[in-house]
């Protein structure tokens, strides 16, 4: 949120995404005291931190060097570098949050301060494997390679990550929504001012006075209160006020065209700003379309978010190989929403190719991801050969549509299906035999997807691999029997 915030303000924001040896489980205790396991830190980097070697160059991994500059306590300089470096009054911006709920940028000094600089170049000829050079108040903290294997081809790369609100071409920062805004912004405000001149005009009005008539600095310091007695000259005109006129009508036509304007470029309507719709729109259909439009407009900038959350994705992954040693216990949300424990070593991590499991509401909302199902089920896509569709099927699409707990007639097949799962862990471990309660037909069907995923290869002993062949026909026979079992009873 932090990260989006920047972009959103600023165009631009950064993550940097380093091994901690501080961080994780304890594992023991040294002279210097206890001993982690270390673990991944994520931390967000404003856009006024990063200085790229080169602004026309919007990659951030083509740039051949790139300097962090960021502003670090003192104590902490020492603690971490064995380094004294001497304390400093330093301003950086930060975001703040007005009375208006709204994010505003604003400016403040740290004292005690120094401001460290880390310089990272990407590996050429004289520097194989990169450089980083960290400095602070003149002093020399680091010198070395670049730390993190974290690029493509296992190569060392820069720990940063960019995230844009909007890309612009040829150019290493982005645009915001903001930065388009201001120039009509200040083109309203004028309207705004002027508007406001003419209202104070007609309210205060513009008194005539005749020279002489009165006393005019009376009248300038008083003015025209309720009930004012106003003393004027024998013979000559009284003070009236002169007509104003009203408001022109293109004062209103220009703020209006501004406001239509804003809705253009920020790419929000009334709907999802104020949702309220318009009048002249009764029909369900066209009050969607205008909602898509809205989610369309917002595409561009969710794309970019889910480009930084994949390549964050991918350098983690990349760390984890290069760093954890020893085996380690992880939990994941799997399939139906269970949650599983993994143990993993570098070793375990073959590949750092990361994909999204879930498609963007953004692009597909709902709504419509229900009515396209409802339609391939019209359609005859989701039955089998006979034309029906099985309980399997019937699971997966009350889960696809959200109501995989609203039955609890799907209980059973959920369960099932768990209990199918962990059959399978078990079997790659020794024999198992089927229960007597088991839906055998759907626990057959769990057995053979798992038999043709990528799991079951990596399962190199023959006996194990045939514990699944026996396991299935068993499965396959039973079913028969209580097939052959429910025909009898029926006819009976």
């Amino acid at each position: 949120t932090n990260a989006t915030n920047w972009s959103e303000v600023c165009g631009t924001a950064f993550y940097k995404v380093t091994w901690n040896s501080d961080k994780g489980s304890a594992v023991g205790s040294g002279e210097n005291g206890t001993i982690y396991q270390g673990d991944i830190e994520l931390s967000v980097c404003p856009p006024f931190e990063i200085f790229p070697e080169n602004l026309y160059c919007e990659d951030i991994s083509s740039q051949k060097s790139i300097i962090h500059a960021k502003a670090v306590h003192t104590e902490k300089i020492e603690e971490i570098w064995g380094v004294s470096v001497k304390a400093q009054s330093i301003d950086v911006f930060t975001l703040d949050r007005a009375a208006s709920d709204n994010l505003s940028m604003r400016r403040k000094s740290l004292k005690g301060y120094a401001t460290v600089i880390e310089k990272y170049s990407l590996p050429d000829k004289k520097h194989p494997e990169g450089s980083l050079i960290i400095t602070a108040g003149g002093k020399l903290l680091h010198i070395g390679k670049l730390p993190y294997i974290n690029a493509e081809k296992k190569q060392r790369g820069y720990p940063f990550i960019k995230q844009s609100c909007i890309a612009m071409a040829d150019n290493f920062f982005g645009t915001s929504i903001i930065e388009r805004c201001i120039p009509v912004q200040r083109a309203y405000n004028a309207v705004k001012n002027r508007k406001h001149e003419f209202l104070n005009r007609i309210a205060a009005g513009v008194l005539a006075v005749e020279d002489g008539s009165t006393d005019t600095d009376t009248l300038e310091e008083e003015g025209l209160s309720p009930g004012k007695v106003i003393t004027y000259r024998q013979g000559s005109a009284p003070p009236q006020l002169l007509s104003s006129g009203n408001v022109p009508n293109d004062f209103t036509y220009e703020e209006d065209r501004l406001l239509n304007e804003f809705k253009l470029i920020s790419g929000v309507s009334d709907v999802m700003r104020s949702s309220t719709m318009p009048t002249s729109l009764t029909s369900g259909i066209a009050l969607s379309l205008l909602i898509e439009q809205d989610d369309t407009r917002l595409s561009a900038t969710a794309e970019h978010i889910k480009n930084a959350v994949k390549t964050i994705g991918k350098h983690i992954i990349r760390l984890y190989k290069q760093f954890v040693k020893a085996p380690r216990l992880i939990m994941a949300a799997g399939e139906n929403n269970r949650i599983e424990q993994y143990y993993f070593d570098k070793k375990s991590i073959g590949s750092d190719d990361v994909v999204f499991s879930t498609e963007n509401e953004i692009s597909e909302s709902p709504a419509q991801k229900k009515s396209m199902i409802l339609d391939m089920i019209k359609n005859g896509l989701l039955t089998d050969a006979e034309g029906r569709i099985s309980q399997r099927m019937k699971a997966r699409i009350a889960d696809l549509m959200g109501f995989s707990d609203f039955e609890n007639g799907q209980d059973l097949i959920n369960l099932n299906i768990k209990r199918a799962a962990k059959e399978n862990l078990l079997l790659a471990a020794g024999e198992i035999a089927p229960l007597e309660i088991d839906d055998h037909s759907l626990h057959a069907d769990e057995h053979i997807k798992y038999m043709l995923s990528g799991e079951y290869e990596e399962i190199k002993s023959e006996n194990k691999q045939q514990n699944f062949l026996r396991h299935i026909r068993l499965h396959k026979l039973l079913a028969e029997q209580q097939k052959t079992e429910k025909e009898v009873t029926q006819i009976e």
